[in-house]
């Protein structure tokens, strides 16, 4: 039984002719067909097509990437000026020769889309696609010719054509390539084609051994590709979840680092509150050494109700007013405190004058009971520095 079914497709998308061949034996054998409903493929046996070669333009082409979508992206415009109709109208595969070297094979895409219809109307499973040109021997600086009924295909390396029988002469003739071999199942008078070598064969076998043995093009690629129904269905939704995947890892990933710097920066936080409490309250007890900031409230609020102290501001209330001036003014940092008799003395660094001025400035609207001075000034690399001074009025 053979393994491989061709048939070959005419300039009217008809199917004209099957060939069944067996690599094993190299046995061919093949029947006229008149219509999509006559290809017969066995199971096990792949369904090959082959387009006649004037729908099929086949060129090579240079295009410096290893990006496909790149290479997609760039080779119509490379082919523009060998396209009669709008580039976007039409389907192009391609096989990579070498680094920048591709094989390109352009159809249609209302041929291709046709051929697909019938395929799938008549249960026809088809994974591979085929300009007649590749059923065509490849020589290195030869034209190879192939006699096909009334006409002949004839390849010029990785490039070819259909000429009729009175033409073939003349594209010779016409041709920069000297040599030629020609395929054919008639007589041929060599005096016709000095040139050429001639060689009598049976032409279903060659075209099956040929499109069995060597590379072509696939017309089946990018968004044609004959791929089985369940890949097709699993691709899309495996594509989903793997982003989701992402994304869910990513979120995380953000969020924990996130996290362990805010961590950091309320360790760093509570490290500061603690040093501070001492420097205030030397004396605090071991529950206020635990929470520091709820201990320097709670003594500011009993600073703040008392009575006794209201006259006599000190230092815990002068500190009350400097810090909360301080929440509006992150960009303040105070350097020390002093404590003299009933003056507070506060030294701080700020970005710039305008900065100081403004801390100073708010500092006076909250303290409304207290007198407040800037001493002197020095600017350095790092800012202003600056001494101001708190006193009961």
């Amino acid at each position: 039984m053979s393994d491989t079914v061709i048939v070959r497709i005419n300039e009217k998308l008809i199917p004209e002719l099957q060939i069944n061949y067996n690599a094993d034996t190299n046995v061919a054998s093949y029947r006229d067909i008149s219509d999509w409903s006559d290809i017969a493929v066995e199971s096990q046996q792949q369904l090959i097509l082959i387009v006649a070669a004037n729908l099929v333009l086949s060129k090579q082409v240079r295009i410096p990437s290893k990006n496909e979508e790149i290479i997609r992206q760039s080779i119509p415009f490379t082919l523009e000026e060998f396209i009669a109709n709008d580039i976007d109208k039409n389907h192009y595969a391609y096989r990579q020769l070498s680094e920048q070297n591709l094989l390109v094979a352009v159809i249609q895409r209302s041929m291709i889309e046709k051929i697909q219809l019938e395929l799938k109307n008549n249960g026809l499973e088809c994974k591979k696609m085929l300009s007649e040109l590749f059923t065509v021997p490849y020589h290195l600086g030869k034209l190879s010719i192939v006699s096909i009924k009334n006409h002949y295909i004839v390849r010029d390396g990785h490039t070819g054509t259909v000429v009729s029988e009175n033409l073939l002469k003349t594209y010779i003739q016409s041709s920069s390539t000297d040599d030629q071999i020609i395929y054919t199942q008639q007589e041929l008078d060599q005096s016709e084609f000095p040139n050429a070598e001639i060689k009598r064969i049976d032409i279903p076998m060659l075209q099956a051994m040929t499109v069995t043995s060597q590379e072509s093009v696939n017309l089946f690629q990018a968004q044609y590709s004959q791929q089985d129904d369940k890949s097709k269905s699993k691709s899309p939704l495996l594509k989903i979840l793997v982003l989701f995947s992402v994304l869910v890892v990513s979120w995380l990933a953000i969020n924990g680092y996130n996290l362990w710097k805010i961590s950091g920066q309320i360790n760093a936080i509570k490290e500061k509150q603690a040093k501070l409490l001492m420097e205030l309250i030397p004396n605090a007890s071991q529950t206020e050494k635990k929470d520091p900031y709820s201990a320097i409230q709670s003594r500011l609020k009993i600073s703040q109700n008392s009575q006794s102290n209201y006259r006599n501001v000190g230092f815990i209330q002068s500190m009350y007013y400097v810090g909360q001036t301080l929440l509006d003014h992150p960009t303040i940092q105070v350097e020390s405190l002093r404590q003299r008799e009933a003056k507070l003395e506060v030294s701080v660094r700020a970005p710039d004058t305008g900065k100081l001025n403004s801390f100073q400035s708010s500092l006076e609207n909250n303290v409304l009971a207290m007198k407040v001075k800037t001493g002197t000034r020095e600017v350095n690399n790092n800012g202003v520095n600056s001494v101001i001074t708190m006193e009961s009025l």
